[in-house]
This record gives C-alpha cells, sequence and structure tokens, in this order.
C-alpha cells in the first residue's frame, strides 16, 4: 500500500508530465532544484514533498497545490494564517480575568492528571475557559517570533489539535522530561488509522519532533498569549 507521501509524488508526476514543457533536467535548472537527481526523488515518492517544493511546483506548472497535495495545501494556509490564539498584553486584562495556575514545562511534563497540579502561583487570564486550564511561561527562543521569552501561555487541556494548532505535548522518552511548546501538523495515518503528526519550531534553528519517533502525547492546546513586553 502506498503510502501519503507517494500518492502525493504520483500525482504530482501525473500532472508534471500533462503540464510541463520541459524535461526534468530542464525543469530542475530553470527553477533552480538542483540536480535533476533531486527533482526525480519528489516526483518518484523517494523524498517527501515539502511547502518550498510544492510551491515552486504550483506556481511553474500553474496548478493548485490542492490538486497533489491537500496535506500541504492545509499546512500553507495554517502556517499564513496563524493559529486561533488570542494574544493579549498584561493591561487588556483589567476587569476579564480569570485566575489559572501557573506551571513550568517540567511540571507539564510529568503531569498525569489536572487534579495533581502544585502551581508555582496562579496568573489572570482573559477567556471563559474550562476547569483545568492552566499556564506556562515560555523558555527560550525556539518558538520565536510568536513566542517570546518570558511570554506566558493559556493551555486548555480540554481542546483537539488542528492543523496549525499550537500546543504542548510531552515525550514518553527518557531524557525528555520537560514539556515542549510547537506547532501541529498532520502528516500521515497509520495502519489502524491513528493520526501521525510532527510538532515543529517555529525557529529554523531547532529540530521538528515526531509523533512515532518521540512517542508524543499531547498536553493541551494553546488558547491565549500574554506578551511580557
Amino acid at each position: 500500500m502506498k503510502t501519503l507521501y507517494e500518492k502525493e509524488s504520483a500525482r504530482l508526476k501525473e500532472l508534471f508530465k500533462e503540464k510541463s514543457p520541459y524535461s526534468q533536467r530542464e525543469f530542475a535548472k530553470r527553477y533552480n532544484l538542483g540536480t535533476p537527481g533531486n527533482l526525480w526523488q519528489y516526483l518518484s515518492g523517494r523524498r517527501p514533498l515539502n511547502v518550498k517544493i510544492a510551491s515552486c511546483m504550483s506556481q511553474a506548472l500553474g496548478i493548485a497545490i490542492e490538486e497533489f497535495s491537500p496535506r500541504l495545501a492545509k499546512e500553507i494556509a495554517a502556517i499564513q494564517g496563524g493559529a486561533n490564539v488570542t494574544m493579549l498584553e498584561p493591561k487588556e486584562l483589567e476587569g476579564k480575568r480569570k485566575k489559572v495556575p501557573l506551571i513550568s514545562f517540567v511540571q507539564a511534563g510529568a503531569l498525569t492528571n489536572i487534579r495533581d497540579l502544585i502551581p508555582d502561583e496562579y496568573i489572570d487570564a482573559f477567556g471563559d475557559y474550562p476547569d483545568g486550564c492552566f499556564a506556562l511561561r515560555v523558555s527560550g527562543d525556539s518558538m520565536t517570533p510568536v513566542f517570546d521569552d518570558g511570554d506566558v501561555v493559556i493551555i486548555d487541556p480540554t481542546r483537539a489539535p488542528k492543523f496549525g494548532s499550537y500546543l504542548v505535548a510531552r515525550s514518553e522518552l527518557s531524557g525528555l522530561e520537560e514539556a515542549t511548546l510547537k506547532q501541529y501538523f498532520e502528516v500521515d495515518f497509520d495502519e489502524e488509522g491513528r493520526t501521525i503528526f510532527e510538532l515543529r519550531p517555529l525557529n529554523p534553528a531547532y529540530p521538528s519532533l515526531h509523533s512515532t519517533r518521540h512517542k508524543l502525547q499531547i498536553i493541551g492546546i494553546v488558547c491565549e498569549l500574554i506578551k511580557q513586553w
């Protein structure tokens, strides 16, 4: 059975044959895609399609990305449109407050039951969130320019992730005890129909995490960002 990546490449290969007036060698040179072998790997399914190659092929062939990869079309829309996160400054919280517990990413990584929370402190949040929501203070620069060191995010553990959602997850692997803040992208399905996903940083200097390789468990969805200017 073909994987999702192989199906995308096969469809793109059909469209390439139909739409391109150039050979693979000429096409690769004209559109700065490296060697003809690089293009062949994408068209043959040896290398999964990505946003960069999909955008290039779409423009060069005059086709919509949805025609060969609905997955990447959704990914691009998520990147362009951003996630559904309320962004506030602390002064905007006045008169609209809900107290939620603030914990660390280390605590979140070990969290097994929301009732076991032992917060460092409580923080004022804006939305009318369900019980069980909590806050985390961002540490580091892996999610810049949207999330900066010291910002606070409100996490809703009751929401299901959508393409492009910002979320907090933990890994079951030893050595990765802290929870992590990343952006969610579905990439495939396993033989039992379960979603395979990647968690990607906004800062390209950091690596992505893969749900199968890192045994990821989603803790909750970011629903509010409080900037610390």
